[in-house]
């Protein structure tokens, strides 16, 4: 329906850049190019051809158009995973990580916040990890501190895996006061509801005991998951892994090419 995809859950970047101003920019240019046609509400119904010569079927409403086209970027991004864990969709004090980026507002007077990690992810049915959620929670945490330095925040975690520079904001968070907590898949924590609120146990493994938070509100981070590949797949014959994410043609050497000549691909289709 919309152009921007994930990118529109988000509000900035690890550095504090505007994602919204970003993308608002580049949605105008995109209108104003006189090369470039938008089909918005399209599906792709078939495919054939090779390089410099593609004919792609595309049905848009009640009618379906062929174009003709040299290559194919394949960018059929990504989504947060649905769940039903940890009372979400049945308590609106649980949230999904990307539903607080856009309404800030809402832990403003919150005195006790619990992040939980991993949630549907790093486990049997996912067993990838989704890389941009610890790095998502600590950002919320560290604004949530910077906006009331007396707030609570307790994130429970498998691994923190704040990849490459974004380390440093592992350590911010930890000089600003938020509480790291370790967990296990065999132990996961348990969130029940109180009166006012609810109550997230978890076992602490430094302190070889449970813990008891009485929070304001849970947040979760969410897995990352692709969105239905596998027509696009069959069409125009490319590979999808064994979690339905694009495979390029080689992890090092063409991470962004496919074995394909003539077709690419890039953002959440091909790995989060």
């Amino acid at each position: 329906d919309l152009l921007g995809g994930a990118a529109r859950d988000l509000t900035k970047t690890w550095k504090g850049q505007n994602i919204q101003e970003y993308l608002s920019e580049l949605l105008d240019k995109l209108e104003q190019h006189s090369d470039i046609e938008v089909l918005l509400n399209a599906e792709v119904v078939g495919a054939s051809g090779f390089v410099g010569n593609f004919e792609t079927q595309v049905a848009v409403g009640n009618e379906t158009k062929t174009v003709e086209h040299g290559i194919v970027m394949v960018a059929t991004g990504g989504k947060a995973a649905d769940t039903d864990e940890y009372l979400y969709g049945k308590n609106p004090r649980v949230t999904r990580w990307h539903e607080i980026e856009h309404d800030p507002e809402k832990l403003k007077n919150a005195e006790i916040i619990v992040f939980i990690q991993c949630v549907g992810s790093r486990d049997q049915n996912r067993p990838y990890c989704s890389r941009i959620c610890c790095t998502a929670s600590i950002l919320q945490a560290i604004s949530i501190k910077e906006n009331n330095p007396d707030t609570n925040v307790f994130i429970l975690y498998r691994d923190i895996r704040t990849y490459g520079e974004k380390e440093c904001l592992y350590k911010k968070a930890r000089e600003m006061g938020v509480v790291f907590v370790r967990y296990s898949l065999d132990n996961k924590p348990k969130v029940t509801e109180i009166e006012n609120g609810l109550e997230v146990v978890v076992f602490d493994p430094i302190l070889q005991k449970n813990l008891k938070i009485k929070a304001d509100y849970v947040n979760l981070a969410t897995a990352i998951e692709p969105v239905e590949n596998a027509a696009i797949s069959e069409f125009y014959k490319i590979p999808l892994n064994a979690e339905n994410f694009f495979m390029e043609a080689h992890a090092k050497l063409r991470p962004v090419e496919f074995a394909t000549d003539g077709i690419f691909l890039c953002g959440l289709a091909h790995y989060p």
